[in-house]
């Protein structure tokens, strides 16, 4: 999973076995060297941003990450919460 965010947005871009993997263990984490601070991606049935003490917590509509496991889509899936753009994106060349 990479992970790049700027100012007002976030972008998280998967393989496909990642996105298999979210889709049946519920969550993917990503963690930086030398901290506790995480990212973790889960899904549900909403999408929303959940600022947490140990990191930032991004839950996606389950619906559009199955979407996403089912077809090609260069976009990925996106929402926008207080300000900042979300985007979860499958790398097409990815296994």
């Amino acid at each position: 999973m990479t992970i790049r965010w700027g100012e007002s947005q976030l972008r998280f871009r998967l393989s496909r076995a990642e996105l298999a993997r979210l889709q049946a263990e519920g969550e993917l984490v990503e963690g930086l060297p030398g901290c506790s601070w995480r990212f973790t991606l889960t899904s549900a049935d909403s999408d929303r941003l959940v600022f947490e003490s140990q990191g930032l917590r991004v839950v996606a509509d389950s619906r559009a990450l199955a979407r996403l496991a089912e077809e090609r889509n260069r976009e990925g899936h996106q929402f926008c919460q207080g300000g900042v753009e979300v985007s979860v994106q499958v790398a097409l060349r990815s296994r």
